[in-house]
């Protein structure tokens, strides 16, 4: 899941650089760009194809300078205690990927707020983390 978030983002780096794009000033205008709107829907699917049945949908939703990454199991699932703890640990190191190469690879000003949302099947949230960046 990792690898996919870290290629959406170099993508959307070099998009912007060969279209020549103006900075964007928020998270929300620059996943308005259709073309970057494009390259994340693709990553999305790939999400879903290499999560062997494990995610029904794989979808981001932006709000002014907040990006959420989320993801819809196949089946309904609860966490027991080691699940979340992995699910925070890893969720802390795809965030703050994500949120050094916002803020800086991409210009955009901070805060910028990053979060990962499990949900189940029927739209209950299983897990979510949430992060600040400068």
């Amino acid at each position: 899941m990792k690898k996919w978030l870290v290629a959406v983002l170099a993508g959307a780096m070099l998009l912007a650089t060969l279209t020549g794009c103006s900075k964007p000033e928020t998270v929300e205008e620059y996943y308005d760009n259709p073309a970057m709107s494009a390259l994340l829907d693709a990553a999305c699917e790939q999400a879903i194809e290499d999560s062997d049945g494990a995610f029904s949908d794989v979808y981001v939703e932006t709000a002014g300078n907040t990006l959420t990454y989320v993801y819809v199991l196949s089946e309904a699932m609860e966490l027991n205690a080691s699940q979340e703890a992995y699910f925070e640990t890893s969720g802390e190191a795809i965030l703050d990927d994500l949120g050094m190469t916002m803020t800086a690879d991409l210009g955009i000003e901070g805060p910028v707020t990053i979060g990962l949302c499990y949900q189940n099947p029927d739209g209950s949230t299983l897990y979510e983390l949430f992060k600040d960046y400068e």
